[in-house]
């Protein structure tokens, strides 16, 4: 239903030329999920909070350049633990 994270991956089955399967069925695992792309509200989601899910109060004061740099799409598909990560939250 979607509430299970599943990695991506790949599975491999070799066959001869008489379409007889040779071996077992190996996965190959393609790395982690492109964060913020989920089917379902993800755990870090906390949407049971109400409104404080918007809460993002640790944030240092910080000029508009670097709140856009913290806005940006991360570098490595990770999704921060907090949802928002070091952006405001919006």
């Amino acid at each position: 239903m979607g509430t299970v994270y599943i990695h991506p991956h790949v599975k491999l089955m070799i066959v001869n030329k008489d379409n007889i399967k040779v071996g077992n069925i190996q996965q190959v695992n393609l790395g982690e999920g492109i964060p913020f792309r989920t089917l379902t509200w993800p755990v870090q989601r906390k949407w049971g909070n109400g409104p404080l899910f918007y809460e993002n109060k640790d944030l240092p004061v910080r000029t508009q350049y670097d709140i856009l740099l913290a806005s940006a799409y991360p570098d490595k598909n990770v999704m921060p633990k907090n949802f928002w990560g070091a952006a405001p939250s919006h």
